[in-house]
């Protein structure tokens, strides 16, 4: 059963500069359900739209950023509950405590000037209110034990920790009330691979201790592979491709999904890897008919002229690709 269900979502940039306006199409009817207790990732090169895809499905749809059309529903104690027409209250009650969301870049988090104690308290009081403050801070300190976080670190402020630390910190702040929901936006960033190992297994045992859902954004294809379970493929502000990750990255169907498995280096192979050709096409400037059709070596005729549509290829495996279309309605 879903958790998060987006119907048809156009979520755009409106830039007036000098005079002229400018329309950057970040988020272009997208449609995709999260499912209860899953790891859902979300894949592509940057400036495709996933941050921006996020940002849309917390509904954090502030200026330039714009909601143009569709829904995000919320389902919670079995009520659906649309994002975008609930009130400002409403919804800042259901961050943090039903869906919460883990930024990129853990100093932008973080109050530089603040010791961590001190945000702690904040965030305990912003949502859990000032009764029982010593009880809660101490269920936090327990908390943040059981993630393996030392209690020392909370006097520290956040320039004297390492990046990775910082980031666990960011991570517990996140999922301190237990939420349904966990959304990370590249949260292995700037991290060195051992590093990166202790984040993503901190987020994994999370999410096996709450029973929650997890929607993870990275680029990092290799990434995907050891912690998602589904997977969907973003490419210029659309999803070309979404399916099991097995069946993903043994049988892409996408062109574009293929050159992003094709690029992940295999032990033992010394070859050369192949990249996507080619650059992304700019979302203000979007090439007519697919967009991905001027880099890919497989482009037909049509490719030029029509959009395909996000078609279901398979079971629980869709595709936006007219080598799996024919053209009609």
């Amino acid at each position: 059963m879903w958790v998060i269900q987006a119907k048809g979502l156009k979520a755009f940039y409106i830039l007036h500069i000098l005079g002229h306006t400018k329309i950057v199409k970040a988020v272009n009817e997208v449609d995709l359900e999260v499912l209860e207790n899953e790891i859902y990732g979300i894949a592509g090169e940057s400036g495709c739209g996933k941050s921006t895809l996020l940002k849309a499905l917390l509904g954090v749809t502030i200026a330039p950023l714009r909601l143009i059309s569709g829904q995000v529903l919320y389902r919670k104690d079995g009520e659906e509950l649309d994002v975008y027409a609930l009130k400002p209250e409403e919804l800042r009650k259901l961050r943090w405590t039903f869906i919460a969301y883990v930024p990129q870049g853990s100093m932008s988090v973080l109050n530089p000037v603040r010791r961590l104690s001190r945000t702690l308290e904040d965030f305990l009081a912003s949502h859990e209110g000032l009764k029982g403050r010593r009880q809660l801070m101490a269920r936090a300190k327990d908390y943040f034990h059981e993630l393996g976080l030392p209690p020392k670190i909370l006097k520290a402020y956040p320039h004297q920790l390492s990046g990775g630390m910082r980031q666990r910190v960011t991570i517990a702040l996140a999922t301190l009330l237990a939420p349904k929901i966990l959304i990370a936006d590249e949260p292995t960033t700037a991290l060195d691979v051992v590093v990166q190992r202790g984040v993503l297994q901190m987020l994994t045992d999370i999410h096996r201790k709450l029973a929650n859902t997890l929607v993870l954004v990275t680029h990092d294809m290799g990434v995907h592979a050891n912690v998602s379970r589904r997977l969907g493929i973003m490419y210029a502000g659309k999803l070309v491709e979404e399916g099991e990750v097995s069946e993903l990255f043994t049988a892409p169907l996408h062109p574009y999904t293929r050159f992003l498995i094709k690029s992940l280096p295999k032990l033992g192979d010394k070859g050369s890897r192949e990249g996507v050709p080619g650059m992304p096409p700019s979302l203000s400037e979007l090439p007519s008919g697919c967009a991905f059709h001027p880099r890919c070596p497989l482009a037909l005729p049509i490719c030029r002229e029509k959009e395909p549509l996000l078609s279901k290829e398979k079971p629980g495996h869709r595709v936006r690709c007219w080598l799996y279309l024919r053209e009609g309605p």
